[in-house]
């Protein structure tokens, strides 16, 4: 069975040819370009919680630090809601 390196043996090394063919193709592939990069940023989602006129309330009431306003008041699925008593 014939490998890759005898294959490009036979082939040569790069060429006047590749070298043109390259050079008209990248400017086709540069507005492309974007469109690779901005998956980078569409793709990730950082850590966030969405802010409640309720729960900015509850925390000016209750004296919470934004911390704790947020500890409290996001879901988690294996701790119980949190109250306070207002004075």
């Amino acid at each position: 069975m014939v490998s890759f390196d005898e294959i490009l043996q036979e082939v040569g090394p790069f060429g006047r040819c590749q070298k043109r063919v390259f050079l008209l193709l990248c400017p086709v592939s540069l507005p492309m370009a974007w469109i690779y990069v901005g998956i980078v940023f569409q793709g990730f989602t950082p850590e966030h919680w969405c802010r409640q006129p309720v729960a900015q309330e509850q925390r000016l009431a209750c004296g919470w630090s934004l911390e704790e306003s947020v500890s409290r008041t996001v879901p988690k699925s294996s701790r119980p809601a949190l109250v306070c008593s207002a004075s």
